[in-house]
């Protein structure tokens, strides 16, 4: 702009006033705007710092789908349910043949049946996530109405559900962080070998061995410390998780053939096993740096009810993401509001704050100035003027 102007005319300071006609303007507002600051949590929430029983609260996630060879010598695919104790660290892995609910509820039974019902469960918005949820508290809440004498005793074991806001992976960081590690370690160990569904859950679980044999105190450095604690240590004490590598070549001169074909298939896991190992102390001791948030990127202003914003959408360019307007503000337990609900295309969605671009536009009604001259008594008073209509209510 202020290169243009200047081909015609020179205006001192036109930087700073192109600037400021720049700032005001909607339609630079859609092109050049900038999103709501997202205040990152700088402390961990009260599940997170309290004790409790190793997997009371949990984070789950799948990643998927992983190949493996079937019996017939085709290609199948299958699933990895991961569930992470937000306070020991623990993993456990569940394998399931595909994303439906029914595959989910019969991994969550194992799950529960292994390592005990959840309090507390955090997850994304995956469909058969939400409907699994709602099935499991709907069961529980259908047997505390049919009996009294359960009622107290169910009443305490619903499943308090919490689910991430849609399109923000990094409320989940807690569990998508061990999802990346798990998945880094297995597909950079086997590649592109092509596995049996035995081989391949053998893997998994072998993956949720060395991931629950991690340090998380530091590592004795003189005989006076005291050893390193692990998440496995809070299920079971000084557990090793392992069998011992396979050492040389073992061969006696009465080895039959089938113990010499056991041996090879053995060797060949084992060397996958180590792989494993090798990439995850690659990817885990690596000193990585804590993250930066950039600060300059974002806008001034906070939200605020009825604000017309532009709600960014993945896949689409910017001159076709929709116009939304602030319905609610969702405020977290801190007090800080990180998601709000707004109204776009007469759909109540939410979406964190920033993937809006507000546009310093409001369908609030407009207040009357304290210094307007007082209406007589006696007199009807008027309806303060609006500018644009009353806000469309949520229903």
């Amino acid at each position: 702009m202020a290169t243009d102007i200047q081909q015609k005319y020179w205006i001192k300071r036109i930087t700073s006033l192109t600037r400021s006609v720049r700032k005001g303007c909607t339609t630079c507002k859609r092109r050049h705007g900038l999103p709501y600051t997202y205040p990152f949590a700088t402390s961990l929430p009260t599940v997170r710092t309290q004790s409790c029983r190793p997997f009371q609260h949990i984070g789950l996630d799948y990643f998927g789908p992983i190949g493996y060879k079937t019996e017939t010598g085709q290609t199948g695919k299958l699933w990895s349910m991961l569930t992470t104790c937000l306070v020991t660290r623990a993993v456990h892995i569940e394998v399931v043949p595909d994303n439906t609910t029914a595959s989910f509820l019969l991994a969550m039974r194992r799950f529960i049946g292994r390592r005990g019902s959840p309090k507390t469960i955090i997850s994304d918005n995956a469909p058969a996530f939400t409907l699994g949820y709602t099935m499991i508290n709907a069961d529980i809440n259908t047997l505390i109405n049919s009996s009294q004498t359960l009622t107290c005793f169910l009443a305490s074991k619903a499943i308090e559900v919490k689910q991430i806001t849609p399109f923000a992976p990094w409320q989940g960081g807690v569990y998508e962080r061990i999802v990346a590690i798990v998945k880094n370690m297995f597909y950079k160990s086997i590649g592109r070998l092509q596995l049996s569904f035995l081989e391949v859950e053998t893997l998994l679980i072998e993956c949720e061995g060395i991931i629950n044999s991690r340090p998380i105190t530091a590592n004795p450095v003189s005989i006076s410390d005291t050893e390193a604690i692990r998440p496995v240590d809070f299920i079971s004490p000084q557990a090793e998780l392992s069998l011992p590598n396979h050492s040389g070549d073992t061969t006696t001169a009465h080895m039959g053939l089938t113990e010499k074909q056991t041996r090879e298939y053995l060797k060949h896991l084992d060397n996958i096993r180590l792989q494993l190992w090798d990439q995850f102390y690659n990817s885990m001791y690596t000193g990585y740096n804590a993250p930066t948030y950039k600060n300059k990127s974002h806008c001034t202003i906070a939200p605020e009810p009825n604000q017309v914003v532009l709600v960014h959408t993945p896949n689409l360019p910017r001159y076709r993401w929709p116009l939304a307007r602030i319905i609610e503000l969702l405020p977290s337990k801190d007090g800080q509001v990180r998601s709000v609900v707004v109204k776009c295309k007469n759909k109540l969605v939410e979406r964190t704050i920033n993937q809006l671009i507000p546009l310093e536009l409001s369908t609030a009604p407009v207040e009357t100035t304290p210094d307007a001259p007082p209406v007589a008594s006696g007199q009807p008073t008027s309806a303060p003027s609006t500018s644009c209509a009353p806000p469309v209510s949520r229903n």
